[in-house]
């Protein structure tokens, strides 16, 4: 029946023993990817960010790894720059302990996450979807967004369009239409930047063409498209005559004045009363007593 002529059998090979339970690699993934930096893989604390791919990143580490340019990792190329990063609005989990965990011996509850959706109070641990919106930052599991269909963010009431869910983590069908959300918005961001580029130009340009004297504006055409066309002869024939008028305005009113004050003195010499004078105006004569 064995165990004859000598042979030593091991404690294994005759007493059946419990084997050690295997790694669930899913478990260790979503651990990875929840609670751990994507880029550094240091345990993630606020302030957090999140891409346009749906990672979430410390944001020390990050920027500290954007402005070292030459050296900077593959797994960020898709970010340029601050404009292609968001800092998340998380909601923290009440229930959560951090001196609790951190003084806990060898076992980590990882089911126990740091922060939840606000709306249904599902903690974000990897076991239930998350999203954020590109346009205001606010974080809430994928399953209140379905529940609650609303163009509006479900925490900070912002309104939002379709573009603006990016998932956290997603998988492989949602990663290809992130992808594709991504092209899009950068695309009109180019386009508005543009835009703008033109708007800003063209202003600068007629604002160089505008006159500056009330001739010159007289003379204006602005035709539909925006072209300004100046007539600048009639401009200058015009500014010149008010230019010469007005020195001959001057000229002409001190004389004026001088006769005036010389006609009413010698009018007023020829009567013993300022009242008895026709020359003279009622308001002039009103200045006198014997007037009345």
């Amino acid at each position: 029946m064995g165990c004859d002529g000598g042979t030593i059998p091991k404690r294994s090979e005759m007493i059946k023993t419990k084997k050690r339970a295997l790694r669930d690699k899913k478990q260790d993934e979503l651990i990875a990817r929840w609670f751990y930096c994507a880029l550094s893989n240091h345990e993630l604390r606020r302030p957090i960010m999140g891409c346009e791919l749906g990672r979430l990143y410390n944001k020390e580490e990050l920027i500290t790894a954007l402005l070292d340019k030459p050296n900077k990792p593959q797994s960020i190329e898709h970010i340029r720059g601050l404009k292609d990063i968001r800092e998340l609005k998380l909601t923290a989990n009440k229930s959560f302990d951090r001196k609790a965990l951190e003084k806990a011996e060898g076992y980590i509850d990882y089911q126990n996450s740091e922060f939840i959706c606000p709306v249904l109070g599902v903690e974000m641990n990897g076991h239930y979807g998350f999203v954020f919106l590109w346009s205001c930052g606010c974080v809430f599991s994928e399953r209140a967004l379905k529940e609650l269909k609303t163009n509006n963010c479900l925490v900070c009431g912002q309104a939002r369009t379709e573009n603006d869910v990016i998932h956290l983590y997603p998988e492989a069908d949602t990663a290809d239409l992130m992808r594709d959300n991504l092209l899009k918005r950068r695309t009109v961001c180019k386009v508005g930047a543009r835009k703008r580029a033109l708007d800003s130009e063209s202003q600068n340009d007629t604002q160089k063409s505008l006159p500056t004297d009330s001739a010159d504006v007289s003379n204006f055409k602005v035709s539909s498209v925006g072209e300004v066309t100046v007539v600048v002869k009639k401009a200058k024939l015009e500014a010149k005559k008010l230019h010469s008028y007005s020195k001959i305005s001057s000229k002409s009113r001190s004389t004026t004045n001088s006769i005036l004050v010389k006609d009413v003195a010698s009018s007023v010499s020829k009567y013993e009363k300022v009242s008895d004078n026709p020359h003279v105006t009622k308001v002039y004569k009103s200045l006198f007593t014997s007037s009345q």
